[in-house]
């Protein structure tokens, strides 16, 4: 047994002794392929990565030469130089993780040039002329930089502007940029990676615009009045309870009281810099006999203001020029627009049970006259509204046809209430010209216009044309499969806020959108440069919790807050309209009832033109800028 033993203890020492060498011999083996094949591997990868960033380079300058000629045929751009975002303007949104832009300029010979700022997780290009580019592309690529942030439209149009490219403006979806080499101020922030930042002001700034510029710090990092790193947390208010991202406790702090300069303008020929906070006393000026507040400045240089009253001591309804409603109509559509189309009359038909109608899905229309088309015949009772949410369209007869046709948008315990339209229109033809056309005057702007002849006409060489914008945009609509509610169903969104996707807008918006007397920069719908704020503006205030200048009395603004027409969600059948006032922690006049026919304030803007100096004054409350 012991020989045995003996035996089986040799064979197991043999195996485990060789089980060691052979392992130590697999990984020496596996070592050397492994150094032999990673790098090869590597150097495959980081080709095709290579290979891929210069075709999406070719593919995003293809495109923009292509919308960028289309534009120019069409007639509906003359464009100079023009800045294309590669995800927003050239459809490449679902593309990976390139980001950048392309401009295209004209050049002397009627050729183009086309540069290039374009960037993923692997590589970069900073600002290259394409035909150079195109000469050796993989030694343009460079190792993308840890830090892309910076990179966005005002670097691309400084750089560009560095580099000798001939153009005095960049344009792009929604405005222009005229980068200059803005020098830094004074005033000190602190960002989330401990770097100080100053704020700038333009060399080629003058008068009220340089004395603004010096007092502004940026509003993206953490200054004398700002708690955060990352800056002014745009949609609250100025001051309120925050969490303290130090403590991580909830406390009371400040978001931005003073002058504070719009971050991502910095490189702007002319930076944005706007006053916010109710402990404000450096923003009052008189101007034509009267007083105003600074509210901001524009992207040319000009001063925006608003009325204060004909003395800087004014308070309550004496703010204001006019103490009214909005506008007129009870539930209109378009009725909280600053401008809008003709209002499509409605009727209401009171219908006995069992009153027998045709109802149509669509209609044709020829020589003056509906036919209904894909119909139901229904007798009239309370519970038809699943028919009618897909047959809205009727002449309340039994025979389809007629000259006038209704478009049935609500039933109630008596009958039924419609919109009638004639010569040919659909309702979704007659929605988009109550929202989309700007033939008709609100009550707010006829005000402001009588208001503008008697107190300001003999002062419009001073007054700057500029935008003034109203966001207005339907919800996606379809009059073929509308629901029928109890109010309608017909809703507004104004592009201001998050749940729209749309940013603030700094005074720049679509030429559509965009107020203004003359057709050349904006929609020249105004008949005088003159109308009120509106939402954004009210953001930049810090007005969200009625911390701002502006506070009391209620003053229309140009933006409901809450979208609505004719509201079905949010409660009540007014719409829900901004003002300057407090209103249940959020900063807002809720105007109930007949939409906008309550009475507020009518407080109008208008902005002074660049170079506006002043005479006097340091723009406090007792003694205010005096404009020269």
């Amino acid at each position: 047994m012991k020989k045995i033993k003996t035996f089986f203890k040799k064979i197991k020492d043999k195996i485990k002794g060789f089980t060691l060498v052979e392992l130590l011999a697999v990984i020496v083996i596996l070592a050397i392929i492994m150094l032999i094949a990673i790098p090869a591997v590597l150097n495959t990868l980081q080709s095709a990565r290579k290979k891929a960033f210069v075709e999406y380079t070719d593919k995003i300058v293809g495109l923009s030469e292509q919308k960028y000629l289309e534009g120019v045929m069409t007639g509906e751009a003359s464009y100079t130089c023009y800045i294309y975002n590669i995800k927003t303007d050239l459809g490449l949104s679902n593309t990976g993780e390139y980001n950048g832009y392309v401009l295209v300029a004209p050049t002397e010979d009627d050729n183009y040039q086309y540069w290039v700022l374009l960037y993923d997780d692997n590589y970069f290009l900073d600002v290259i002329e394409y035909k150079e580019f195109q000469t050796d592309t993989v030694a343009k690529l460079v190792n993308a930089p840890s830090q892309t942030s910076k990179f966005d439209m005002n670097y691309f149009a400084k750089t560009l502007k560095e580099k000798g490219v001939n153009c005095s403006s960049f344009e792009y979806n929604g405005g222009s940029i005229e980068p200059s080499d803005n020098i830094d101020g004074d005033n000190e922030g602190t960002d989330c990676a401990g770097q100080t930042v100053h704020n700038s002001v333009p060399k080629s700034a003058t008068g009220l615009y340089k004395l603004i510029a010096e007092q502004a710090y940026m509003d993206n990092v953490k200054s004398e009045h700002v708690a955060f790193c990352d800056g002014i947390k745009i949609t609250e208010g100025s001051e309120g309870y925050f969490k303290n991202e130090e403590t991580n406790s909830w406390e009371y702090l400040e978001n931005g009281i003073g002058v504070y300069e719009v971050a991502s303008t910095k490189d702007n020929k002319y930076p944005i810099y706007y006053f916010r906070g109710d402990d404000i006393d450096n923003n009052y000026v008189t101007f034509a006999n009267k007083c105003w507040r600074i509210v901001k400045t524009t992207s040319t240089g000009g001063i925006k203001i608003v009325y204060n009253g004909n003395t800087c001591d004014a308070t309550g309804k004496n703010l204001g020029i006019g103490y009214q409603g909005y506008d007129t109509g009870y539930m209109n559509i378009p009725s909280n627009l600053y401008m809008h189309g003709p209002v499509t009359p409605r009727n209401s038909l009171k219908t006995a049970n069992g009153t027998e109608y045709l109802y149509g899905r669509d209609f044709t229309y020829s020589n003056g006259e509906y036919t209904l088309v894909d119909t139901i015949s229904l007798p009239y009772k309370e519970d038809i509204r699943s028919e009618l949410s897909t047959h809205h369209y009727t002449c309340l007869n039994t025979t389809g046809k007629c000259t006038t046709i209704n478009w049935v948008y609500n039933i109630y315990g008596q009958g039924l209430e419609y919109y009638m339209m004639t010569d040919g229109k659909s309702f979704d033809d007659a929605l988009n010209e109550m929202v989309y056309s700007n033939s008709v005057s609100s009550l707010a702007k006829q005000t402001i216009d009588k208001w503008y002849e008697d107190n300001l006409i003999s002062y419009a060489s001073y007054i700057e044309d500029t935008p003034y914008c109203e966001f207005k945009k339907l919800q996606s609509f379809d009059a073929k499969t509308a629901d029928i509610s109890s109010y309608g169903k017909f809703k507004l969104y104004y592009e201001s806020y998050g749940s729209t996707g749309r940013s603030f807008n700094n005074g720049v918006c679509e030429k559509q959108y965009a107020y203004t007397v003359s057709s050349s920069i904006g929609n020249g719908a105004l008949k005088y440069p003159i109308a009120i704020l509106n939402s954004d503006d009210l953001f930049y205030t810090g007005e969200e919790d009625g911390y701002s200048f502006l506070d009391a009395p209620a003053s229309w603004v140009m933006n409901p807050k809450f979208f609505t027409l004719i509201s079905t969600d949010d409660g009540g059948r007014g719409a829900f309209m901004e003002s300057t006032n407090y209103w249940d922690g959020g900063g807002f006049e809720y105007c109930g009832g007949d939409e906008a026919g309550c009475d507020n304030n009518i407080r109008p803007a208008i902005s002074l033109k660049p170079g506006t100096d002043v005479s006097g004054g340091d723009g406090t409350k007792s003694n205010p800028y005096v404009i020269r």
